[in-house]
């Protein structure tokens, strides 16, 4: 019997919900649970709501209706990624041109580029406020409009605008 040989060490189970007690952490996953859960809200009830507000659609029809949101969705997915590459390369030109127009601090514009000198989180949440705020006021009339009982094609251009300002708020602040 060898008592010299190592033990293993004991695997400690991190409790993943301290997380929660880093502010930055909390007030990202409450504003990305609001956006999400207003955008669900939105999704789910588009049966019970066109049901009610436009009884001359059957049941295909107000599935049908939920290609809105679907085709959103595409149009966000494809969008998202191009405006925050457009930031990004718009920010790296930026300090790119800061550096060369500041020859005095000796710094290269290839080193205001490198990760540990970027500002990503000024890259990814420079659109955010102007995407909430046009996210809030779209959800705002798709209520409002059903409330209204308008034409069903506008709740459905609400939807379509509604989700791409989802998946980009969603995206650009995780």
């Amino acid at each position: 019997m060898n008592n010299d040989a190592p033990k293993p060490l004991k695997s400690r189970l991190n409790n993943p919900l301290r997380l929660m007690l880093y502010l930055d952490v909390l007030n990202l996953l409450v504003f990305n649970a609001v956006i999400y859960a207003v955008f669900y809200a939105v999704n789910t009830t588009i049966s019970t709501l066109f049901s009610s507000k436009y009884p001359f659609l059957n049941e295909t029809d107000i599935g049908l209706c939920f290609l809105a949101i679907g085709g959103g969705m595409v149009f966000g997915t494809v969008s998202v990624g191009r405006m925050l590459d457009a930031d990004y390369q718009r920010i790296t030109k930026r300090l790119a041109k800061k550096a060369e127009g500041d020859p005095e601090k000796h710094i290269l514009p290839e080193d205001m580029t490198k990760d540990e000198n970027f500002p990503i989180e000024r890259a990814r949440l420079r659109m955010v406020p102007i995407l909430t705020a046009i996210f809030i006021l779209t959800c705002a009339g798709y209520g409002w409009v059903l409330q209204q009982e308008v034409n069903i094609a506008v709740p459905l251009i609400l939807q379509i605008i509604c989700t791409p300002l989802t998946s980009s708020t969603l995206s650009s602040s995780s």
